[in-house]
């Protein structure tokens, strides 16, 4: 543990790492949030769901866009504009819950407000390359960011549904508001800049100098791996309510062990020196999630299940870190962070292919077979992007 105090006591790290947690705490707190407001406002949970999902989808298929922006604007302009956004959306939604807006409408402000949301934990992994001076400390830089996300998004609908209880519903809206503007605007401010930190506009950069980053070689194949690490997530999301029905409380805290797994094996991860190239880490590490997967499915006892389901989510922070490491290997630093928001991306994009995909399998055979097809459609990425994922190197050239 004294490499991570070292790397929270480096000179400006609490002053932007504690801001850009509350920022993430924003969005953790969004779905349940959203969910409660217009289900209260419409009296219907469809409704409410298809809102949800609009603004979640909206905030998925944005976000490389986003990041793009950010790295083009810098960190200073980019999240202060994107937070004004996201907090002009959040409060277009809650007056039109209040004004009886047709349900229509609701929806769409939801996708809108989805479409601002801040990338910050992007930006934050950008800060920790120019807070820590030795690039060995690097990956646990990273290790320390990815825990700490997984607390934050543990916490935040915890979070959001005591602000709800204690007051009214569009309060927890509001608060998702006001704690992207305070988090955004304090990461940002020119007190937190460590040198080189890009606090002003850039001078114009023309298109065709700009690298290309699903065309940089071994990129696409290292999201199809990074993709199977969403699968297992997605997989485990959907079929342990469903085997543990109807106790919800029970689900909860199976699903929170997925969670402690990651925290004790981004921990771990980071802790390490590893020889083993970053992108054999990743895809070893796939690997693992998806044995881990096909292991549920003959662990009926919750006692066990718990076990599994920690031994699956050991794997899931470091294959994250694993896939920001090849990330920052592969791409030039004008485009870094979108990369390591594709990175982001393409586990949303294995959790979503997931969703569906278990839904059907558990309307049609038991909780056993959907874990099996989970590991199985994660071991089918792994076998597709693996072979020129491996093939990326630390010597790997950028494509322009």
């Amino acid at each position: 543990m004294t490499s991570y105090r070292a790397i929270l006591t480096t000179p400006g790290a609490m002053r932007v790492f504690v801001p850009s947690a509350l920022g993430r705490t924003s969005l953790a707190m969004v779905t349940l949030s959203s969910v409660v407001l217009v289900a209260d406002a419409t009296g219907s949970y469809a409704v409410a769901g298809l809102a949800s999902g609009a603004l979640g989808m909206a905030n998925v298929v944005a976000a490389p866009f986003r990041a793009r922006y950010v790295d083009r604007v810098g960190q200073r302009t980019g999240l202060r504009l994107l937070s004004l956004g996201y907090a002009v959306g959040v409060a277009a939604l809650v007056a039109s819950t209040a004004w009886g807006a047709p349900d229509v409408l609701l929806v769409v402000l939801a996708a809108l407000t989805g479409l601002s949301a801040p990338p910050v934990g992007a930006a934050m992994r950008m800060r920790w390359r120019l807070l820590v001076a030795d690039p060995a400390q690097i990956q646990r830089a990273y290790s320390l960011d990815a825990v700490s996300e997984e607390i934050v998004f543990t916490l935040g609908p915890v979070v959001a549904g005591l602000v709800m209880a204690a007051t009214v519903p569009a309060a927890g809206l509001v608060a998702s508001a006001v704690l992207a503007l305070v988090g955004c605007f304090l990461m940002t401010s020119r007190s937190t800049a460590p040198p080189g930190a890009r606090t002003r506009r850039p001078a114009p950069v023309r298109a065709a100098r700009r690298p290309q980053v699903l065309r940089v070689r071994g990129f696409v194949p290292v999201l199809v791996v990074t993709a199977a690490t969403g699968v297992v997530v997605g997989s485990v999301s959907v079929v342990v309510p469903a085997q543990v029905a109807p106790d919800t409380t029970l689900a909860g805290i199976l699903l929170a062990a997925l969670a402690l797994g990651s925290g004790i094996g981004g921990l771990t991860y980071g802790a390490r020196d590893w020889r083993l190239p970053a992108p054999a880490r990743l895809v070893g590490l796939a690997v693992a999630m998806a044995v881990a997967c096909a292991l549920l499915a003959v662990l009926p006892p919750v006692v066990l299940l718990a076990l599994g389901l920690v031994l699956a989510g050991l794997a899931l922070a470091p294959a994250m870190v694993s896939g920001y490491l090849v990330a920052d290997v592969l791409t030039d630093e004008d485009v870094r962070m979108e990369a390591h928001t594709w990175v982001s991306t393409a586990v949303n994009a294995g959790e979503a292919v997931a969703f569906v995909v278990m839904g059907v399998v558990l309307d049609a055979a038991t909780p056993a077979w959907a874990y099996g097809a989970g590991a199985a459609l994660a071991a089918a990425l792994v076998v597709l992007g693996a072979p020129a994922a491996l093939r990326s190197s630390p010597a790997a050239p950028v494509s322009h």
